[in-house]
């Protein structure tokens, strides 16, 4: 028989036990949830040209950063671009939205990338985020082809928190976006009649 002592170990045992194997287990690195804001002022650059928006996410599906991204990409800079070229009095449309006789300006946008790291030192981090897209424009017979990116580093103390990271990741973003639309080659090919 047992003693007094080993049931209760037994019973301390079996409540770890059941207790462990209730948990949801190890939990992976937090995702972000991203709505950066648009560093793009208002201007009456675009007077009402038609611009063809076309989104892709091309980031490689094996890149791996600290923090994951909840969003789905390609709607989240699909929606931040459109705002972007409003703002600037263009009006945008997607290809299924094109009528043939519109003289409009295709822009293929592809996220190529978008990751944060964390540097970790004695007490303090360094949290890097990285954002980049490559741009195809056609308007007519012309065919520029551009790449923006921007990288944004923050030093915290000791550990990073989640909203510090969406931060940097959002001031990543729109700072891409932004590159995008104040780009000279590409508002003059975007205004071209």
């Amino acid at each position: 028989m047992l003693s007094q002592l080993q049931k209760s170990i037994v019973i301390v045992f079996i409540s770890l036990l059941l207790f462990g194997c209730a948990s949801d287990g190890p939990k992976g690195p937090p995702r972000l949830e991203l709505s950066p804001n648009i560093l793009v002022e208002e201007s009456k650059i675009g007077d009402g040209y038609i611009i063809q928006l076309t989104i892709k996410n091309q980031i490689d599906s094996k890149a791996t950063s600290a923090f994951g991204i909840n969003n789905n990409l390609r709607e989240l800079y699909s929606e931040l671009i459109t705002e972007a070229f409003e703002r600037q009095d263009f009006e945008v449309i997607t290809p299924e939205d094109r009528d043939p006789d519109d003289k409009v300006t295709e822009i293929e946008i592809s996220i190529t990338t978008l990751n944060n790291e964390i540097k970790q030192a004695t007490l303090s981090s360094n949290i890097i985020a990285n954002a980049a897209i490559s741009v195809t424009a056609i308007n007519s017979a012309t065919v520029l082809t551009l790449n923006f990116s921007s990288t944004r580093t923050k030093e915290v103390p000791l550990k990073p928190s989640v909203e510090e990271v969406t931060e940097l990741t959002e001031l990543a973003i729109a700072q891409v976006i932004k590159r995008l639309s104040i780009d000279k080659k590409l508002i003059e090919l975007r205004t071209k009649k």
